[in-house]
C-alpha cells in the first residue's frame, strides 16, 4: 500500500486516533528505518525509569508486554469495565470558583459548552465529555517569553503544577484512579532580523507540565486520562485542562478469558482493515484503559490495545495508529455499542463541518 493510500485510510478510518497523519518521502538511501520495539527494549527502559521524573508512554508500552505475559502464564488479572460518571455542573462551578474566582453565572455557548468567567480566568466544560478548560484570558498563549537562562529550575515548575493538580483534581475521583508525571514541554518563540535571518533568537513563553493516569495499576491511554497545566516562565498558572468524567462505577470485573491476546487483537485488525502485515511494521504497541478526547460521548472505560504501524518500506514515514478493544466474549457487544456512539458523533460532526462553513469558531480547547 503506498503512502497516499495510507494517508487516505488514516483520514477515513474511525479507529485511527489522530495523533497526526503525515507523509514524508525520503529522497535518498540514508532515510532511517523505524525501529520495532521489543520486550528487551522495554526491560531496559523500565529500569531507566528509576529516578526519572517524567515517565511518558513507558507504562503503556510495558503494560502491553505485561498483559500478554500474564495471559500466557495463566495468571490472575486485575482488569475491569467501568462506567464514566458525570459530575453535576453546580459541583464543578463551586469547586472551581475558589481557585479561579469565577463570578459570572454559567451560560451555554454554541450548544456545546458551559462557560463561566471571572476577572482573570474563564472556565468551560464540554457537555459531552466534561472536558474542562480554564485559562487566563489575558496571558494564555500571549506571553512574549524569556531566554532559557531566565527560567526557574525545572523542578520548580513541576512543584507548582503538581500542587495545582492536587488541589483542583479531587472531585468525585476514585482512589484507584491515580495520576503520575507524564511529560514536560516548552512553548518556544523564534525570531530573527531581516539582515541576519540565519541567527534565530529563541525565547520560552510557556512551560507545559502534563500528568497521565492509572486505573487499578494499569495505564489509562488516550487524551482523556491526562491533566495539562500551562505555566508562565515566572510560575503563574496560565491554563489547566482535564476531564471531569471519572471511572467511579464498576460494571464488571474481567477474567483472563475475557481478554484478547495481542495476536488475537492483531488478527482482528488485519481481518477488519485488510492489512497486509508484510507491508507494515509495528513501531510501538500499548495496552491500557482507553479514554477518548475532548469531544467524545464515551460512557464506558475498558481495556484496549493500541498499535502504531509504519510502512515496511523505509522511504515512507506515514504512521497509522489503530485502536482495538481488548475485551472479548459477552462484554464485547456492550463496548462496541458505546464505541458506535462515538462513531456516529464523528460522522455527524463531519457533516456539520462541511455544511456549516460560517459557523463561529470554537473556544480554544
Amino acid at each position: 500500500m503506498n503512502t497516499k493510500l495510507v494517508a487516505i485510510f488514516c483520514a477515513i478510518s474511525v479507529s485511527c486516533f489522530i495523533l497526526g497523519c503525515y507523509d514524508t518521502t525520503c529522497e535518498n538511501e540514508d532515510c532511517p528505518t523505524k525501529k520495532v520495539i521489543t520486550e528487551e527494549d522495554i526491560d531496559t527502559t523500565s529500569d531507566a525509569l528509576v529516578g526519572k521524573l517524567y515517565v511518558g508512554d513507558e507504562f503503556a508500552i510495558k503494560a502491553y508486554h505485561q498483559i500478554n505475559q500474564t495471559l500466557r502464564l495463566g495468571k490472575k488479572i486485575d482488569l475491569s469495565i467501568y462506567e464514566l460518571g458525570v459530575p453535576e455542573i453546580t459541583s464543578l462551578l463551586s469547586h472551581n470558583e475558589k481557585y479561579y474566582h469565577l463570578n459570572t453565572s454559567p451560560v451555554m455557548e454554541m450548544e456545546k459548552f458551559i462557560v463561566a468567567r471571572g476577572e482573570q480566568y474563564e472556565c468551560s466544560w464540554n457537555i459531552n465529555s466534561m472536558y474542562e478548560f480554564c485559562h487566563d484570558m489575558n496571558h494564555f498563549e500571549s506571553m512574549s517569553g524569556v531566554s532559557r537562562n531566565n527560567l526557574m529550575p525545572d523542578d520548580e515548575y513541576f512543584k507548582i503544577a503538581n500542587h495545582w493538580k492536587d488541589n483542583i483534581i479531587r472531585l468525585d475521583m476514585p482512589e484507584n484512579y491515580q495520576f503520575y508525571p507524564y511529560k514536560r514541554k516548552f512553548g518556544v518563540n523564534g525570531s530573527a532580523s531581516i539582515d541576519k535571518p540565519e541567527e534565530i533568537t529563541e525565547t520560552i513563553y510557556e512551560i507545559g507540565v502534563s500528568f497521565a493516569s492509572t486505573l487499578d495499576g494499569w495505564p489509562v491511554i488516550g487524551p482523556g486520562g491526562k491533566i495539562y497545566v500551562h505555566l508562565s516562565p515566572d510560575g503563574k498558572i496560565l491554563a489547566t485542562k482535564l476531564y471531569r468524567k471519572s471511572p467511579n462505577k464498576l460494571i464488571t470485573k474481567l477474567h483472563a478469558s475475557d481478554i484478547k491476546t495481542a495476536d488475537e487483537a492483531l488478527k482482528e485488525l488485519v481481518d477488519n482493515r485488510e492489512y497486509d502485515l508484510e507491508d507494515y511494521q509495528i513501531t510501538r504497541a500499548e495496552f491500557g484503559y482507553f479514554y477518548w478526547g475532548k469531544n467524545s460521548v464515551q460512557n464506558i472505560l475498558s481495556p484496549h490495545y493500541v498499535f502504531f504501524l509504519a510502512p515496511a518500506d523505509s522511504r515512507y514515514t506515514t504512521e497509522v495508529v489503530e485502536i482495538v478493544s481488548a475485551v472479548k466474549g459477552k462484554y464485547a457487544k456492550m463496548i462496541q455499542s458505546d464505541y458506535e456512539l462515538e462513531v456516529n458523533r464523528k460522522k455527524k460532526q463531519i457533516v456539520h463541518d462541511v455544511s456549516d462553513s460560517k459557523r463561529p469558531e470554537t473556544p480554544p480547547l
